[in-house]
């Protein structure tokens, strides 16, 4: 199989009251998928210690379209959806397969990558950045604009007083 496609298995723990997926499995399918993906790629969580860096990430969306079960065998895959010129911010994919091939979720990613001493974002090393632009790329593939960053769904609000 590609490097790109995990393959998961639903445990009792990833359900929720309804017997189905519960949302934040699927949160840490997509996580895991992304670090077996970066891991495969020679970015392991010991080497992203050594070079004193990290992913950070600042929104992740879930599209639901077909439940999965316990006990289901499904696949993921993460592909590159975008990234601003400077190499700062970046978009993953992430689409949840059924063992019968249909559509389960789709998910999309934006982060960046934190300097864990400064603690300020980072552009990936030449290596990092190699093995990121060689990624499989979305069908939805696009670069990414800085002012696309800001997400015109956060309202501006105040604590509200009693």
């Amino acid at each position: 199989m590609q490097n790109n496609l995990k393959t998961f298995q639903i445990r009792w723990s990833d359900l929720d009251p309804n017997r189905h997926v519960a949302n934040v499995s699927y949160s840490h399918f997509t996580n895991d998928t992304r670090v077996s993906y970066l891991a495969s790629m020679g970015f392991t969580q010991e080497v992203m210690a050594v070079r004193n860096f990290g992913p950070v990430v600042f929104s992740e969306e879930f599209h639901y379209l077909s439940e999965l079960h316990h006990g289901e065998t499904f696949f993921v895959d993460v592909e590159l959806l975008g990234n601003t010129p400077d190499h700062k911010f970046w978009r993953f994919s992430h689409t949840f397969f059924k063992q019968d091939g249909g559509l389960a979720c789709y998910s999309e990613l934006t982060f960046g990558w934190l300097n864990l001493e400064t603690r300020k974002l980072m552009m990936p090393d030449e290596d990092l950045l190699a093995a990121l632009l060689r990624m499989p790329k979305s069908e939805k593939y696009a670069p990414v604009a800085h002012n696309d960053l800001r997400s015109p769904k956060i309202p501006k609000k105040s604590l509200p007083t009693t």
